[in-house]
């Protein structure tokens, strides 16, 4: 800290930046990054509003604490009151595909944390800080993990509060309160002192119906593909069954055949794969056979032949496991690129991870990724004369996902090499049945966009309208 010229001022230092401010406007705060001028932007435009209309979140919410503590996975039950953990906070709302449960009772002893319908949610550390959501009607109830802030209100309209603490002006704020720490953290104090801007209720009206659309559309996104994945199962004719055993013997001549002595390659769930593929209706190929529908593209790229070009970079973590979409990306140009980015990917190529801990996160390419570059980390498969929606489904099908498996089991590192992927027996599934898996994951993609692109216009329109653009 330097008093600076003025004996009215201070200069306060980070790492990153330097700010000088008036002794007046110093808080309970040394600082310099709680200072920034973005942050005091959103200070003035929320200070310039009607002072009826700005609100803090204690004001118009019954109770703000923060989840349960110390529940550990062996906790978790087969069915009970849904637990809510940072994962799911996604798109304003809860993605409940990889809901965890706890028991009746231990939700009991949290009561106060125990949300319901239209209540908020809130990531309270790290990256994730600030991400906020709703709790939907098809939730009758839920509790929270402890990195998780729960807003319990009965505010008339819950997708517009949490909209606009996913605009600039609520996750500004949030970074603000957790600017001190090394690891950004949102402390109840701060979350109970957060300046909510009330426009008409009319407009909250809007929003709060804009985001109930996002949300229908995003259900029938997953309706959708569970379609998809039901017809797939239904035209093999699989059965695979989710029950396994730890005791378990195998023929020799089976091991020898295979040139696998690990004992985990031959349990149960994964020799069941071999009695679906005989049974199968369609004939079946080693992958790398079969070329008539598809082929392993070696297609590659060097980025640092093209030093200054800027390329939209996909890693593993770009593609959602549980829908397949892609998420996000990385702008890399040439000369940082990073020497994983090496494969060029073309609209409509169906990306597949070779590590088993993140084989779901298979995706098509889309026209936005089209002649871009994606990390070594998947393989790439080219439709020649198939869907490739359809081979999107296939690989995500419990079929492949064992074979995928049982490939990596038994090694340090759980990643498939190219030898065994191309060793993956696939069903040559007839271009109609295809067509049909094929237009339901399409539209599961569709309707996901159209859902996402509603959250951002509704935070859009929430933004404008508090600068008075609207």
């Amino acid at each position: 800290m330097d008093s600076g010229d003025s004996r009215n001022k201070m200069t306060l230092a980070s790492k990153t930046m330097e700010k000088v401010v008036n002794f007046s406007d110093v808080e309970n705060r040394l600082d310099a990054e709680f200072y920034r001028d973005e942050f005091d932007r959103i200070d003035q435009a929320l200070d310039s509003a009607e002072t009826a209309r700005v609100k803090s979140l204690k004001n118009i919410s019954d109770e703000i604490r923060k989840g349960i503590f110390d529940i550990r996975a062996h906790q978790y039950v087969d069915s009970g009151v849904p637990f809510i953990r940072i994962s799911q906070i996604d798109d304003l709302t809860i993605d409940d595909s990889e809901v965890v449960y706890i028991t009746e009772e231990e939700n009991e002893r949290n009561s106060r944390t125990c949300l319901g319908p239209g209540d908020l949610v809130i990531a309270k550390s790290g990256v994730t800080m600030g991400i906020t959501g709703y709790v939907p009607e098809d939730i009758d109830k839920c509790n929270i993990s402890q990195d998780i802030v729960g807003v319990k209100t009965d505010y008339s309209y819950p997708r517009y509060l949490a909209t606009y603490l996913s605009t600039k002006f609520g996750q500004l704020q949030m970074q603000r309160a957790g600017s001190q720490q090394a690891q950004q953290h949102l402390n109840l104090e701060r979350a109970r002192n957060l300046k909510v801007y009330l426009p008409s209720e009319q407009f909250q009206k809007e929003i709060e119906s804009t985001v109930k659309e996002a949300y229908r559309k995003k259900n029938r996104a997953d309706n959708h593909l569970e379609e998809a994945e039901a017809i797939l199962k239904d035209e093999l004719g699989l059965s695979l069954s989710s029950e396994d055993s730890n005791i378990y013997s195998s023929e020799y001549s089976e091991i020898d055949s295979q040139i696998r002595l690990d004992a985990e390659f031959y349990r149960p769930k994964y020799t069941e794969i071999v009695n679906e593929l005989e049974s199968c209706p369609f004939e079946t190929k080693q992958l790398s056979k079969a070329k008539e529908q598809f082929v392993i593209s070696n297609d590659k790229i060097d980025p640092s032949e093209t030093p200054e070009e800027q390329f939209k970079y996909l890693t593993i973590s770009s593609v959602d496991e549980h829908t397949g979409e892609i998420k996000e990306h990385e702008n890399v140009v040439g000369h940082e690129a990073p020497s994983r980015a090496r494969m060029r990917i073309k609209k409509e190529d169906v990306l597949v991870p070779y590590l088993s801990g993140s084989s779901k996160a298979v995706t098509v390419v889309d026209e936005e990724h089209d002649n871009e570059v994606a990390t070594t980390g998947f393989y790439v498969l080219r439709p020649e004369n198939a869907v490739p929606e359809f081979l999107f489904v296939l690989m995500r099908s419990p079929l492949m996902q064992h074979q995928i498996e049982q490939m990596t089991s038994g090694a340090v590192m759980t990643s498939i090499n190219k030898t065994d992927l191309k060793r993956l027996t696939v069903p040559l599934v007839p271009l109609d049945i295809q067509k049909r898996v094929g237009e339901l994951a399409k539209k599961s993609f569709e309707l996901r966009r159209e859902s996402k692109a509603l959250v951002e216009s509704s935070k859009d329109r929430v933004e404008n309208h508090i600068l008075d653009r609207e």
